[in-house]
């Protein structure tokens, strides 16, 4: 095999240096995840007596969760605008194809993974790999443990070299035919002791290998070369370069990170959770200590005097039994003393205070999640209330949301671009109408477009594709069409097809459908109705001497003066009934 570019030592020192700078991160991430995870008092039992009675109310879980249905369940996706206007037929084409192939990668499902790892840890990611068999692009997330960055800039994109660092098993290793020859030939020489992703893992070790399932750290190191491109470096247990791919086509690296606080002194940033951590444990600490208290005053410590002569083992164990009796010597009152319980003083306000600044850090307060509304009473203030609210707490996360989403975008169009080549790319053509009905194909070869010189811009508008703001589009588009019926515009500004596509009914496709179909029954029938009209009113010019130019002539200016009358009064020509 040829020699390779890069030495496997420089590439581990960089990466040493990446993965100590990471090391703060990790420990941070490893708490909230627990705290998550609904671990809390797994972390502070060891300050805890055995008694101790443990609430957990979980403010990890209810800012996430938050979060996922408020934004990250919304339907973001790239959208290009041409910047010439000979270049619209082909964007249409190539916007036809990023909206036909966006759910099959999978985006959907990407957005939530990627928004609660962007809340819990600050950072979500997802990679793009091209298939050169397939010809088509795969989209993977990437959990933020496998992920470092170049700690002496802010902005990844900026840095020299990005590594991922994952636990493959070795015999799928093994099967990849890029792979296969150097993994053997390090095998032979070696034996894998320990999988050395473990101790950077945010589970820690409750991945074990087993006998047939031989774990090894697979670290892909993508860096910056001196011709502005990027290569692509494998490494295999920390030890051995087995693959190069060199000047891979690409302006910025393959992989688009999600940063909800935008990082400031290193890539990473901080989660807003750490924010509100001190808070929530004080919270349940005060839960904690809330709930004990009835327990501790019913088994309070008890002093017993010997000479009553009283059953000390059942007293023990029996002593605070309903009905139970106890045979004692002397007056029962000298025998048996309780130890007083200090007060405990009401924490209310303390609570009540501690939960506001949670809800004023992260904005998702009961407003933000409809639960309480004061006085608002009905459907349409409600929703008001609650997108007011709703915006003035993520504006910043949908800007951060909308770079990314263009950023993924612009990373698809380019790899497509580059690998692309001379392979015919089939989109169905859909039809104008809403519904799902093919009335074409869309046929894209991105090597002509690029010989075309095609030029573009990205653009999307996250904000109008959130779910609560979908709610709000309907309620102001059933307005719109009210109105529009009763102060009977002359002009229709919206159709009975926008408003049920504005709407969230589940067979509304099967609605839109049925409309299109009965569109088309009465154009037909409108239309050969026109035909027959015209040609009794041509033949009658005709027969009164009219050439035929004037008699057609004609005949289309009553036509036009008919439509204009029944439009005035719908009931004409209608016949008796």
């Amino acid at each position: 095999m040829a020699d390779k570019k890069y030495k496997c030592t420089e590439l581990i020192e960089k990466f040493n240096e990446y993965r100590a700078f990471k090391q703060k991160k990790i420990q941070e991430w490893r708490l909230i995840r627990s705290i998550y995870k609904g671990d809390f008092w797994n972390i502070f039992k060891k300050y805890m007596k055995d008694y101790t009675i443990t609430p957990d109310c979980n403010y990890f879980e209810y800012v996430v969760q938050a979060y996922l249905n408020s934004i990250y369940s919304g339907a973001f996706i790239g959208t290009i605008t041409p910047r010439r206007v000979e270049d619209e037929p082909s964007i249409r084409q190539l916007n036809a194809f990023i909206n036909y192939q966006w759910n099959l990668w999978g985006m959907k499902n990407k957005y939530l993974h990627v928004g609660e790892n962007g809340e819990l840890y600050n950072l979500g990611a997802v990679r793009v790999e091209w298939s050169d068999r397939k010809k088509r692009i795969f989209l993977k997330a990437v959990a933020p443990q496998e992920l470092y960055f170049d700690p002496s800039v802010d902005n990844y994109r900026e840095g020299e070299a990005i590594f991922v660092e994952r636990s493959v098993n070795i015999n799928t290793l093994k099967n990849k035919k890029e792979f296969k020859d150097e993994v053997e030939k390090y095998l032979k020489d070696k034996t894998i002791a320990s999988d050395k992703t473990t101790a950077n893992r945010l589970a820690g070790y409750e991945n074990q290998a087993s006998s047939k399932n031989t774990r090894v750290s697979l670290i892909e190191c993508f860096i910056r070369n001196d011709e502005d491109t990027i290569d692509q470096v494998f490494i295999l247990d920390e030890a051995v370069i087995i693959s190069e791919k060199l000047n891979l086509p690409l302006k910025n690296f393959p992989i688009v990170c999600y940063t909800p606080q935008r990082p400031d002194g290193d890539p990473y940033g901080s989660s807003k959770l750490l924010k509100i951590l001190n808070t929530s444990i004080a919270l349940n600490l005060l839960d904690s200590m809330e709930a004990t208290y009835p327990f501790r005053l019913l088994n309070r410590v008890r002093f017993v005097n010997l000479d009553g002569r009283i059953n000390m083992r059942s007293f023990a164990d029996f002593g605070n039994t309903p009905g139970a009796s106890f045979e004692v010597r002397g007056d029962p009152r000298n025998i048996v003393y309780y130890q007083d319980i200090p007060h405990l003083p009401d924490l209310s306000n303390i609570k009540a205070r501690l939960e506001n600044t949670i809800y004023q850090v992260t904005g998702v307060d009961p407003y933000y999640r409809g639960r309480a509304t004061n006085s608002v009473q009905t459907t349409g203030a409600t929703q008001a209330l609650q997108a007011r609210v709703t915006m003035l707490t993520d504006n910043a996360r949908i800007t951060m949301l909308e770079e990314f989403t263009e950023d993924i975008t612009r990373l698809i169009i380019e790899y497509y671009f580059n690998y692309g080549g001379d392979e015919v790319y089939e989109v169905p053509q859909l039809s104008a109408t809403g519904t799902n009905q093919v009335v074409g194909v869309h046929r894209l070869n991105f090597k002509k477009m690029l010989d075309s010189k095609v030029t573009f811009d990205y653009h999307i508008a996250a904000s109008t594709l959130l779910p609560m703001n979908q709610a709000n589009l309907f309620e102001s588009a059933k307005g719109l069409y009210e109105m529009q019926g009763q102060y009977q515009f002359k002009k229709q500004i919206i159709t009975e097809e926008e408003l049920i596509r504005y709407s969230d009914f589940p067979q509304k496709d099967l609605w839109l459908q049925r409309l299109a179909r009965d569109d088309n029954e009465r154009i037909a029938s409108t239309l050969v109705a026109d035909l027959t009209n015209f040609a009794s009113i041509f033949s009658r010019l005709l027969a009164e001497g009219l050439s035929e130019e004037q008699a057609a002539q004609n005949a289309i200016q009553i036509l036009i003066e008919e439509k204009n009358s029944m439009k005035q009064d719908p009931s004409l020509g209608m016949g008796l009934e």
